[in-house]
């Protein structure tokens, strides 16, 4: 039974190895996973008024809240947001109105 069980696991494990499970560029045909090909666009402000952790994961939630964006990271010790998003899916103009509109001060 032990020896069966080795080739059962030796077996799936080379079918396994036939799968390919990230797409090289050449087969992307675009899509819903286009940011994986497409390019990409960082953009970093500086936020006024972010008092502590709470001030954070508000502007947090305000950028990722725009439709485009890929990740956010805000900083308070040097009080930036860096924001990636899809190149034409947002612009700066709208990441400074979601901050502005979440309280804090775009500088």
């Amino acid at each position: 039974a032990m020896s069966c069980s080795s080739v059962f696991v030796g077996l799936n494990a080379l079918r396994l190895c036939k799968i390919k499970l990230i797409q090289t560029k050449e087969e992307h045909k675009g899509g819903e996973n286009d940011m994986l090909f497409g390019e990409k666009v960082t953009y970093t402000v500086n936020v006024e008024g972010m008092m502590c952790p709470r001030c954070v994961a508000h502007v947090k939630d305000a950028l990722t809240a725009i439709k485009g964006v890929v990740d956010v990271n805000v900083s308070l010790e040097e009080k930036t947001a860096t924001v990636t998003f899809k190149k034409g899916k947002t612009d700066e103009a709208a990441i400074k109105a979601a901050i502005t509109a979440a309280g804090y001060k775009v500088v």
